[in-house]
């Protein structure tokens, strides 16, 4: 199913890989099309509390083209980047 501009309530879920029960700073670094950024903040999510899971709200899916975002958290004493996922969303009638 693809995801159009303006869309609300699209759900995210990004497989982390391991758990992220004890994760904090919890950051979903978006950057849009346009190269603009922002930043998203995500749950834990799923039954082994590895997903990082966001829900669209008006205005998040604002432009057409290629979305990047790139996971931010701390987990014990390691706290950084996790790999970037990158999504298409489209214009209207495409």
């Amino acid at each position: 199913m693809k995801i159009y501009v303006n869309d609300i309530g699209v759900v995210i879920e990004i497989d982390m890989g391991e758990s992220l029960n004890a994760a904090t700073n919890l950051k979903l670094e978006v950057r849009k099309p346009d190269n603009t950024k922002v930043v998203w903040t995500p749950t834990v999510y799923g039954e082994g509390f590895n997903y990082l899971r966001y829900i669209t709200v008006a205005n998040d899916l604002n432009l057409a083209g290629v979305w990047k975002i790139q996971p931010s958290l701390t987990l014990g004493s390691w706290s950084g980047l996790a790999d970037t996922v990158s999504f298409e969303i489209f214009a209207k009638y495409s």
